[in-house]
C-alpha cells in the first residue's frame, strides 16, 4: 500500500506531527498539501539507510516481522510477541553456525562485528559501511549476519523490552511504520516505498514463501 493511501486516513494533526522536520514547511500549510509532500518524502532510500542501518537491535527485527508478514502488515497488539519469537528462532539457529569454520572466516568478522560494537556502544556509518564491505567480500548473508549477531558467544542480538519500545516510538517518529485501521482492527505497516527501499539496503533475493505469494498474485491467464 502507497503511503498516500495510508497517510490519507490519518488525522490532521497526526499529519502535521509526522510531517515536522521531514517536509520544508508545515506552517500554514493546508493538511492535503501536507499529505503529498510527505507521501513523497517518506520511504525515500536515503532516509531509511540513515534511520535503520545504524539503529540498535531490535530496529532491524521489528522491520524483518513487518517486512516477513502479509501485505507488510501486524495487528499492534501481536507484533512485540511476533519480535520476541523471531529474535528467539536467530538465537535457536545461531548455534548452527560455527564460528571456526575456516571457509567462511566467520571469526574474522564477528571480531570486526563486536570491534564496532564496542565503540560507544553503537554502531557508526563508517563501522556500518566496513561491516557491509566485509559481508560482501566474505560472501555472509544478512541471514549470517543476524544468527551471528544472536550466537552465544556474540550476544548482541537479545529482547530487551525497553529497547523495543525505544526503538518502535523511534521507527514510528520517523514515519517509517505507520498505523493503518482496517476492518476495527490496528496494523503496524510498511509502505510500499518504504519497502522498496528495505529491498535495496538489505539486498533482498525473494525467498521461496515471499515469491509463492507473489506468483499467487497472479492468475493463470496472466501467467500463460
Amino acid at each position: 500500500m502507497k503511503n498516500y493511501e495510508i497517510l490519507k486516513h490519518y488525522k490532521k494533526s497526526d499529519l502535521r506531527r509526522l510531517a515536522k522536520g521531514k517536509t520544508s514547511e508545515i506552517v500554514g500549510i493546508d493538511s492535503e498539501k501536507i499529505l503529498i509532500d510527505l507521501s513523497k518524502v517518506l520511504g525515500n532510500y536515503e532516509s531509511i539507510r540513515n534511520n535503520v542501518e545504524f539503529r540498535k537491535p531490535p530496529n532491524h527485527t521489528i522491520l524483518e516481522v513487518l517486512f516477513d508478514a502479509p501485505d507488510h502488515r501486524v495487528k499492534i497488539e501481536d507484533l512485540k510477541l511476533l519480535v520476541t519469537k523471531k529474535i528467539a528462532e536467530y538465537q535457536k539457529n545461531s548455534n548452527e553456525i560455527n564460528l571456526e569454520d575456516p571457509n567462511k572466516k566467520y571469526r574474522l568478522y564477528t571480531a570486526v562485528l563486536n570491534a564496532a560494537w564496542d565503540y560507544e556502544g553503537d554502531l557508526l556509518p563508517a563501522e556500518a559501511n566496513i561491516l557491509r564491505v566485509l559481508r560482501n567480500e566474505l560472501s555472509i548473508s544478512k541471514k549470517e549476519h543476524q544468527y551471528m549477531m544472536a550466537h552465544p558467544q556474540i550476544k548482541r542480538l537479545f529482547f530487551d523490552d525497553e529497547m523495543y519500545r525505544y526503538e518502535l516510538e523511534y521507527l514510528s517518529r520517523e514515519g517509517i511504520i505507520l498505523v493503518y485501521k482496517l476492518d476495527n482492527d490496528d496494523y503496524f505497516i510498511l509502505s510500499d516505498e518504504t519497502v522498496d527501499s528495505l529491498k535495496e539496503l538489505w539486498g533482498i533475493e525473494l525467498e521461496h514463501d515471499q515469491f509463492i505469494r507473489l506468483v499467487d498474485k497472479f492468475d493463470n491467464f496472466e501467467l500463460s
